[in-house]
């Protein structure tokens, strides 16, 4: 009720029977003013809930991109590290069977 009409939400005191010396109207416009400033205020945290959301899904997507790029780049960087290692192996290797032919030689 307060999302749509916020007026209605004084309903209540119509409703209500109120005994003594009681200021019904001041109560009345109180109770009014109160609804309609929490009217306000939840359609100014409806707005901005509204605002951030679009701005969070960019930031999500930006975090992805960039998590997607630096495991590409880690990929890259391990595979580079398989071909230097496996490139130092055969020289090693190389170097050995060249120890062991010129020792044989000898």
């Amino acid at each position: 009720m307060l999302r749509h009409k916020p007026d209605k939400s004084i309903t209540f005191i119509d409703r209500c029977e109120l005994t003594g010396e009681v200021d019904v109207h001041s109560i009345r416009e109180r109770a009014k003013m109160s609804g309609i400033l929490l009217y306000r205020l939840i359609q100014r945290g409806y707005t901005n809930v509204l605002r951030m959301i679009p701005e969070d899904e960019v930031a999500e997507k930006e975090r992805k991109k960039a998590s997607a790029a630096l495991q590409q780049e880690m990929q890259l960087l391990h595979q580079e590290h398989i071909k230097t290692v496996t490139k130092m192996d055969d020289q090693d290797c190389e170097n050995k069977l060249k120890i062991v032919f010129n020792s044989l030689r000898d």
